[in-house]
């Protein structure tokens, strides 16, 4: 069972060797169940954050306009709507202009980093963002778990302080069925 934390969400807790792990699910670009057409969207972001989720986040900007979307800007968005959700997002800034945005405002706690391929990124919240498959360690976040973790690895897991995916209901249920 989960335990609430500021902002309404969880930490999903249980046994292990060590003791107590306590891990933050984040979700990726708003999935909840696997990729879909949603993700990014503000509607669906917001549903996430209802689900008990944190939520990673794809950011544009663009002049004065703030934008999410993977690829390309889809979705228009502006700097209140971050700040009203700074405890639970992980901001991908997408482009440079993003990067300094965000960078540029010292009065926020949003969460953000900029990464292309790297193996490691460090959040402005010093959080270790590790590209799937790579080495993880203590306070790091898994990236796509679904895509590399198998059972060789699956220990791994317990070190890191959050999970990225695209399937944060499956990980929640994994988690809460292994709790003792």
């Amino acid at each position: 069972m989960g335990v609430r934390y500021s902002g309404g969400l969880e930490l999903f807790s249980r046994e292990s060797q060590v003791g107590v792990i306590l891990l933050r699910i984040i979700s990726h670009r708003g999935n909840i169940s696997g990729p879909g057409q949603r993700e990014n969207h503000p509607e669906q972001i917001d549903f996430c954050f209802e689900s008990g989720f944190d939520c990673e986040v794809d950011l544009w900007v663009k002049g004065d306009t703030l934008l999410l979307g993977h690829d390309f800007g889809e979705y228009l968005i502006n700097l209140k709507w971050l700040r009203d959700r700074e405890n639970s997002l992980w901001v991908h800034c997408k482009n440079g202009d993003a990067l300094t945005y965000l960078n540029e405002f010292k009065d926020h706690k949003i969460n953000f980093f900029w990464h292309e391929g790297d193996k490691y990124t460090l959040t402005s919240s010093n959080n270790v963002w590790v590209y799937p498959g790579h080495q993880l360690s203590p306070g790091s976040v898994a990236v796509l778990p679904e895509l590399w973790l198998n059972e060789d690895r699956s220990s791994e897991i317990s070190r890191c302080f959050a999970i990225c995916t695209d399937y944060p209901e499956k990980y929640k249920k994994e988690f809460e069925d292994s709790t003792p």
